[in-house]
């Protein structure tokens, strides 16, 4: 990958690489990325739009085929909306608000010892993510901590 003049990433041409045949490799990993719910592989959105040519070079025929063994290429193909999975996304990341939906509390009975603990742990955890969030525990962010309770550092398209 190199960085092109307008802050995207185009694939290089790379002699070793035709001949151990990674740019299939890599149109497949991208391909499950995507089927599996991973995180989509924005940067390649336009290496996925050059394939709608006819004059593909051998590195993008490779990666085609790629796509192609995992579906991606024939769901563009069907459906050429699914290109907005592969957009760059403009969203401002994880907020507070998000974490705390994406991580939900769960309580025990009204009225039991078990519940008041939980809720007073689960307020301490609610001020830990605040002061995240402000920036008051660094090098920790609130990717991280996502990451600690989910294992992914951002939700992925499908959700959780």
């Amino acid at each position: 990958m190199m960085p092109a003049e307008d802050d995207r990433l185009v694939f290089l041409e790379n002699p070793a690489w035709l001949a151990r045949h990674l740019y299939y490799h890599i149109g497949l990993t991208a391909g499950l990325s995507l089927i599996e719910g991973g995180s989509a592989p924005t940067f390649l959105h336009h290496e996925i739009e050059n394939l709608h040519t006819e004059q593909l070079r051998e590195h993008q025929h490779q990666f085609e085929k790629g796509l192609s063994r995992a579906g991606i290429r024939q769901l563009i193909h069907a459906r050429p909306s699914v290109m907005f999975l592969l957009l760059p996304s403009t969203s401002t990341g994880l907020t507070v608000q998000k974490i705390l939906h994406l991580l939900p509390p769960t309580f025990s009975h009204e009225g039991s010892n078990d519940r008041r603990a939980k809720q007073a742990m689960y307020s301490k955890f609610v001020k830990y993510i605040r002061k995240v969030a402000a920036g008051r525990r660094p090098p920790i962010n609130l990717a991280k901590v996502l990451m600690f309770a989910t294992g992914a550092g951002e939700e992925p398209l499908l959700g959780f």
